[in-house]
């Protein structure tokens, strides 16, 4: 059978870090410890499984005198170790001493939600052999004698209920049919505000200690607080908002209480997961909706506690495990969006195909009936339209869409259109008091069937001027626009687009047709600063840059080897040669492609 000693002599044999070796072998002594053993040779495969909670009731134990830095530096490589050891195939994460049935079911928790699902269906598939319950007999009688297993000494778990919700949440996810448990129903709910939890109905000393926390970020001189935690008025607001639907969260789905819900429970790193794992479930497009809350998370554990509390945070390593997890997730980078102006216009063609088979449906029937489509219909299909071709040649931000106004933004000079924003719009500084675009010629039919027929019906009796209206003749919020891109993007490609996407896919295509002219992209993205400009675009426009340099050096290296020719020629006035082949890129020259 293996042991740990076999684990740690083949990592010993592939790590080249002695830092890290020298950190393993102190911690094993406490490992020995820890499990009752002399040496670690007497540590087998079969109790791999738990050895990390075993190190973990070891090191807080009144006996071991250990920093929390050390403790935590201890659980790191003890955890390096044995996933170390996963990857080798050494063993499973899977209790040996449960059924082969709850086994299948804990194994399916690791490989679909995450393995602290895994460890939550392993402590409920113990329990259940105990009971003589199998995964399908599992009721609603039986989770509550595993509540109060768990509950008892017994049971050995410092928080029951996160264990007995995570147990429970694991099996609604993996038997939704099996456990029509309407609490948990939530899991699946696109309202991401449906749970949120004002701060003010939160314990009184997470009250006080929410409100030190915005005054501690927000005032201008904070004795102790690192320069990078200064915020702005609104960037606090959108932290605690985030705050707010967290807990929210821990309360009325997770069920924990709210007297129970301190800093601790905030930062517990099998909530955090249990959260992250939500928001990727409520539709949210990408990882970085998910990284500003693990941000959030960080800085309170690694600035606020310690500088406005007073306080340590045991969970340091663990929420940087968990946001390392997203370190690698997708970024925006403009180079992915290039070539990609083909995607955008199949959107809007889309649109356009739907909103005329409505029409056709419309004019079949005669007039609006039971048959036909509605009015309202038609004419948000025909704002749908213009809003994604307009974005096409004219890559604004979300905030100009909805902020655009007849009159204000829209005006008519000598029969034809301008969109003009006032400096209060744009990021392009205060010197500058307005920006004016011609509007684009090709889509001006399109505009004026809109304005004169179409944005009537969706306005009704409401008195808004804005160029985009909803069904409701409100104004489009954020909201509104984004969904319009994402769902329309999903419905042809099957993936999320934005305004901002389109942004990057504008400006990557005009840069690929004129490489370097960094001046005309700034005013049409207007940007305040040329660097601005640069700094986000430079990368995509070096390998463009490279590749017309290349055509300009080998269209030099044969104007000089020709003009070397024709001297050669003329001075020795002897019969004509063969001529050299011209060199052109991508030829290849005695074997090798030229550049």
């Amino acid at each position: 059978m293996i042991t740990l000693k076999m684990v740690v002599e083949s990592y010993e044999r592939e790590s080249q870090d002695r830092e890290k070796l020298f950190a393993i072998r102190t911690m094993l002594t406490h490992l020995c410890a820890a499990c009752g053993v002399s040496d670690i040779e007497e540590i087998r495969s079969d109790r791999f499984w738990d050895i990390e909670r075993t190190m973990q009731k070891h090191l807080v134990s009144p006996g071991v005198k250990l920093s929390k830095k050390t403790q935590r530096e201890y659980r790191h490589r003890l955890r390096i170790l044995m996933k170390y050891a996963r990857a080798k195939g050494y063993y499973t994460q899977i209790e040996p001493n449960i059924s082969p049935e709850w086994k299948a079911v804990a194994e399916e928790a690791n490989e679909k939600i995450h393995h602290v699902a895994c460890w939550g269906i392993m402590k409920l598939g113990k329990f259940a052999a105990q009971c003589g319950y199998e995964p399908g007999d599992c009721d609603k009688k039986f989770f509550e004698s595993y509540y109060q297993y768990l509950c008892s000494a017994e049971g050995g778990v410092a928080q029951p209920r996160i264990s007995y919700n995570r147990s429970k949440l694991a099996m609604q996810q993996l038997f939704p049919n099996d456990f029509p448990d309407e609490r948990f129903y939530a899991l699946g709910s696109k309202n991401n505000e449906s749970y949120r939890l004002p701060w003010n109905e939160w314990n009184e000393e997470m009250q006080r200690d929410i409100q030190l926390y915005s005054k501690w970020c927000t005032a201008l001189y904070m004795k102790g607080r690192p320069k990078k935690c200064k915020q702005k008025e609104e960037t606090n607001k959108n932290n605690v908002t985030r705050l707010e639907r967290y807990v929210g969260y821990l309360h009325r789905i997770y069920g924990i209480p709210i007297a129970d819900i301190d800093w601790d429970a905030i930062l517990y790193p099998d909530n955090v997961v249990s959260f992250i794992e939500y928001l990727d479930r409520v539709n949210q497009p990408n990882g970085v909706y998910q990284k500003g809350y693990l941000q959030l998370f960080l800085n309170l554990a690694i600035n606020f506690l310690p500088c406005g509390l007073s306080r340590t945070c045991p969970y340091v390593d663990e929420l940087n495990e968990i946001f390392s997890a997203y370190i690698d997730i997708p970024r925006f980078r403009p180079e992915d969006f290039a070539d990609r102006y083909e995607e955008v216009k199949a959107i809007a063609d889309e649109i356009w195909k739907k909103r005329v088979r409505y029409e056709a449906i419309n004019l079949k029937a005669g007039t609006e009936s039971d048959n036909g489509i509605g009015l309202k219909t038609i004419a948000s299909m025909y704002m749908k339209e213009l809003l994604v071709r307009l974005a096409i040649f004219r890559p604004f931000r979300s905030q100009n869409f909805r902020g655009m106004c007849l009159d204000t933004n829209l005006i008519e000079k000598n029969g034809k259109f301008v969109i003009r924003f006032e400096n209060e719009a744009i990021k392009t500084g205060k010197y500058i008091k307005y920006v004016e675009f011609p509007f684009p010629e090709a889509l001006l039919p399109l505009l004026k069937e809109y304005v004169e027929k179409q944005r009537p019906i969706l306005q009704g009796d409401t008195k808004f001027k804005n160029l985009f209206l909803s069904r409701a003749g409100t104004p489009l919020i954020k909201h509104q626009i984004r969904k319009i891109f994402l769902d329309w993007s999903m419905k042809v490609h099957g993936k999320h687009l934005t305004t901002h996407h389109i942004r990057h896919i504008a400006a990557t295509g005009y840069l690929k047709r004129h490489p370097g002219d960094f001046l005309t992209l700034q005013k049409m993205l207007m940007h305040r600063r040329l660097e601005t400009t640069i700094r986000v675009y430079s990368q995509f426009n070096e390998t463009h840059a490279s590749k017309h340099f290349d055509e300009f050096s080998v269209s030099i290296d044969n104007e000089m080897y020709l003009k070397d020719v024709t001297k050669k020629r003329r001075v020795n006035n002897t019969a004509t040669r063969p001529a050299h082949p011209v060199l052109r890129v991508n030829d290849n020259f005695n074997g090798k492609e030229v550049h």
